[in-house]
């Protein structure tokens, strides 16, 4: 099935289109504001706003910037719409930000390094507010040596592979689970993993980027460049800034930036780190021939956000 770019959806612009991008932010400065109330006065269409937010993955902070600024003018059963929607999308996060930090633990007891990437570690490091980010499953790093090991921890939580895009008889699925060499294999360098009962889904990577990708980051490299960050109490291992930034800027382009929410995510995480090493980042970007990537994910979050490097 095809995938609009976010680029094809945004540029039809109406009022619904128009202020969900002045919304789609944890800070909207003053003017902003203005250009907003402008907007709320006109003929809104609420249900084509809402479905687009869903849509475009960002329906929390539509919710959080019209709550907080513009109560007065949004009608009553809209927030009130937009409120159970976001409570829903944080009961969710709040569960996958508890079952991550439980099989954090789990891994510490079997001696496991492991790596959160987007997900929860994002949304606490770049917009300060797990509910705020909407997320539907965890990425988790390890070293290729520990996969198997890794596996292990989660068969013993329950969790099965998903095994996806073939079909494959029960026998088949047994010898892939068992195999300790086929990972090697797999394109994507990750197993998702379900949970029967909870449904959560949880992604383990032996890399941040599949095989197949042409934008190389070294794996290995990025444990030595670590910024913890606290999810419910407890310091979690997190990319640098820099890191998270070129991890972004490759997953965008790898899936076409199919959603606002993924430019959402540069723009947050440069307003959070006014401190970026942008010397450091543009020689990485360099190095990996990565510069038209991680320069098109800055255009485009400057487009539709504004300038966030100040």
């Amino acid at each position: 099935m095809h995938h609009s770019t976010v680029e094809t959806i945004l540029s039809q612009t109406n009022s619904e289109i128009e202020l969900l991008l002045c919304c789609a932010r944890t800070k909207i400065e003053p003017e902003k504001a203005d250009h907003i109330r402008e907007l709320l006065a006109k003929n809104i269409n609420w249900g084509k706003l809402i479905e687009m937010a869903q849509q475009q993955r960002v329906l929390p902070l539509l919710y959080s910037s019209l709550s907080r600024n513009f109560s007065d003018v949004v009608p009553k059963e809209i927030l009130s719409k937009l409120r159970l929607d976001f409570l829903a999308q944080t009961r969710r996060s709040l569960l996958l930000s508890g079952e991550l930090v439980r099989l954090l633990n789990l891994f510490a007891e079997a001696k496991i390094s492991v790596l959160p990437f987007k997900g929860p570690v994002l949304a606490a490091s770049a917009y300060g507010n797990l509910s705020l980010r909407q997320f539907s499953d965890l990425d988790i790093l390890v070293h290729p040596q520990d996969v198997e090991k890794a596996k292990q921890v989660f068969v013993s939580q329950g969790y099965s592979q998903k095994i996806e895009r073939i079909e494959v008889t029960e026998a088949q699925k047994a010898a892939f689970v068992r195999s300790q060499s086929i990972y090697k294999l797999v394109r994507e360098a990750a197993y998702p993993f379900i949970h029967p009962e909870t449904e959560l889904v949880v992604e383990l990577h032996w890399g941040v980027m599949p095989n197949y990708f042409s934008f190389p980051i070294d794996c290995e490299a990025l444990w030595q460049d670590l910024e913890p960050v606290t999810i419910a109490g407890k310091s979690v291992p997190n990319l640098s800034p820099e890191n998270m930034l070129l991890m972004l800027a490759g997953h965008g382009t790898k899936d076409c930036w199919t959603n606002l929410a993924r430019i959402c995510d540069v723009a947050e995480l440069i307003r959070s780190y006014p401190q970026l090493n942008w010397e450091k980042l543009l020689e990485q970007a360099r190095i990996k021939g990565g510069q038209r990537i991680l320069f098109f994910g800055f255009d485009t979050s400057t487009k539709y956000f504004g300038n966030c490097f100040t």
